[in-house]
């Protein structure tokens, strides 16, 4: 079971997604041929600035516990804010579905299911809607990134309140800065754990 992440929200986050494609490029023409393929992922490096007394101490337990890369965690973007209206309890309509699409129900209200930016989870996966998703009898067609890892189960959970990921930390170790009396400094880097 992932652990949780601390309450403490970091100082700074930096998001990138990591994607799996490779290129050629022919020596002759200088023409490009690109190949993507599965495995598209977030990357994500935070930083906490300044931890004091019970903080500091929660977050050097968690970066312990987490064994370097031994144990994932959840993890959110603690920046992020719901733009779209669309409320309800979402589902995935219908099983077998995969890719960068999906049809959510279960809309009983709003305008929109997803503006372009917004965050959810399916599967303990984290997506971000590339386009604006409108609300139809109930139902909405989404497009995200990265693409599912696995098929949702028809009727499986859309998670658009507080949504998570499964994360890894990328280096085997784990370390933090300490100064006079007692504060500290922390960052590390993860990747989300495509395997989980």
């Amino acid at each position: 079971m992932p652990l949780t992440m601390p309450t403490t929200k970091p100082t700074q986050t930096e998001w990138s997604i990591v994607s799996n494609v490779r290129q050629f490029v022919s020596p002759l023409t200088g023409a490009i041929q690109t190949a993507q393929r599965t495995g598209n992922r977030w990357r994500v490096t935070l930083s906490y600035e300044n931890l004091f007394d019970s903080e500091r101490a929660v977050m050097q337990a968690f970066l312990s516990q987490l064994t370097a890369t031994a144990n994932n965690f959840f993890l959110e973007d603690h920046s992020y804010s719901r733009r779209a209206d669309g409320t309800g309890t979402p589902l995935v309509a219908g099983g077998s579905q995969t890719g960068n699409q999906l049809v959510i129900d279960g809309w009983t209200s709003g305008t929109y299911a997803f503006l372009a930016g917004d965050f959810f989870e399916v599967n303990g996966e984290l997506k971000m809607c590339v386009a604006d998703a409108s609300i139809s009898a109930g139902s909405a067609t989404v497009d995200f990134v990265p693409e599912l890892r696995e098929s949702p189960a028809d009727n499986a959970a859309v998670t658009i309140s507080n949504p998570k990921g499964i994360f890894r930390l990328i280096s085997p170790q784990t370390t933090w800065s300490n100064r006079s009396p007692r504060i500290s400094n922390f960052s590390f880097e993860c990747v989300e754990d495509v395997i989980a």
